[in-house]
């Protein structure tokens, strides 16, 4: 099974605008067989998610900044995954999280999560079906 090693570089609030608080998150992704090999430097792409709260559900949260950051760096992981797995991923995502399609209890709890900037992350790609081959 292919899979991408995605590395987090950087994670940036940005300027408030609106009724929103958004954070930056850069990473860096290239196809796991790729790591550590000679050619790895030239199969790197560095990408970005954006992720934005509403400031309705950050107070329905009520987390402190630092929690709110791992929850939200932690929204972006899935996020990253998911597209990974569905080869669908590209150079800069945005996600939203409003009080009408996000749980109104935070999903995750910020005590267990880590933000390990720096720390290769590997995520699986689905095979699509290969209809000449009949295998996945």
């Amino acid at each position: 099974m292919s899979s991408k090693t995605v590395i987090f570089q950087s994670g940036e609030w940005l300027l408030e605008v609106g009724d929103a608080k958004s954070i930056l998150f850069k990473y860096s992704i290239v196809d796991t067989a790729f790591v550590d090999s000679v050619d790895e430097t030239s199969h790197i792409n560095i990408n970005d998610v954006t992720i934005t709260i509403s400031r309705s559900l950050e107070s329905i949260w009520k987390l402190e900044q630092t929690k709110l950051e791992k929850v939200l760096c932690e929204y972006v992981k899935r996020h990253i995954a998911s597209k990974v797995e569905e080869d669908a991923l590209t150079q800069h995502e945005r996600i939203e999280l409003q009080t009408s399609t996000t749980p109104k209890t935070c999903p995750s709890d910020p005590n267990r999560i880590t933000i390990s900037f720096g720390e290769p992350l590997d995520f699986p790609v689905k095979r699509l079906f290969d209809f000449q081959t009949g295998r996945n």
